[in-house]
């Protein structure tokens, strides 16, 4: 009697024992695909990548992945991060142009200084054309005396040395005209010498015709009048730079 309990505590502990055992493996097969593995590997920028699936593995980095067992999920490294997303900004709008300054403007002075600017040039102008008349009337007075005639009156010899002025305006104008064209070169000895012997013949036909005089009388009248008029004018012009010069001296002193 005593063997048969024995023998029946015995069967009793190996059915509990068998169970335990088929809990337990019921328990690991439960509990495997919790301790999943986790792939690893590098990509190209050199940032270390974790999946726990092969395929999502890129087919060029397989053969060199690292596979790890990992039972708690809380244990497993972060993916690395991505890079942020900058949000596109809306193209900004042209800076509106920056409003042209007005054109400067001469100050009152200055535009009176101008004016009077210009003034004193045709001031300077008419004023040395009347010298120049001047000139060349005591330079005809003068040479009519040295031929033993008598001389003019001013009056009639400004009227001459006006006539002879006008004439000589007209035959510059000819032959700048004709230097102009290319026909001759102005610089040229002959060019030169012809104007100044066109001069003189012009001249003494306007003497010749308005004193009456002979046409060789005229011309050497006419010649005597423009050796006197250049005289004259040299005098005149150094006289000139001299007083100018003495007075900008006595300036800056």
């Amino acid at each position: 009697m005593t063997g048969s309990l024995k023998a029946s505590a015995r069967r009793s502990e190996s059915r509990r024992m068998a169970r335990l055992a088929l809990l337990l493996v019921l328990g690991a097969l439960v509990a495997a695909p919790a301790a999943a593995e986790i792939y690893r590997w590098t990509d190209e920028q050199g940032v270390e990548r974790f999946s726990d699936r092969i395929e999502n593995v890129p087919e060029r980095f397989r053969q060199d992945v690292t596979a790890e067992l990992r039972s708690d999920p809380a244990a497993r490294p972060d993916p690395a991060p991505s890079a942020p997303v900058v949000p596109e900004q809306p193209p900004s709008a042209p800076a509106p142009d920056a409003p042209q300054a007005p054109p400067a403007q001469l100050p009152d002075w200055s535009a009176q200084l101008l004016q009077m600017g210009v003034a004193v040039v045709v001031a300077a102008a008419l004023g040395g054309l009347l010298l120049y008349l001047l000139m060349m009337a005591l330079a005809l007075r003068l040479a009519v005396r040295v031929l033993g005639d008598e001389a003019p009156g001013f009056g009639r010899a400004f009227a001459v040395a006006a006539v002879q002025l006008v004439a000589g305006i007209g035959i510059g104008a000819v032959l700048g005209a004709v230097a102009l064209a290319g026909v001759a070169d102005p610089m040229s000895g002959p060019f030169q010498g012809g104007q100044i012997l066109i001069g003189l013949v012009v001249n003494a036909t306007v003497v010749r015709a308005m004193l009456g005089l002979g046409f060789g009388r005229s011309l050497v009248v006419a010649i005597v009048e423009l050796v006197v008029t250049v005289v004259l004018g040299i005098g005149i012009g150094l006289a000139i730079a001299f007083l100018v010069g003495g007075l900008a001296a006595t300036s800056a002193g």
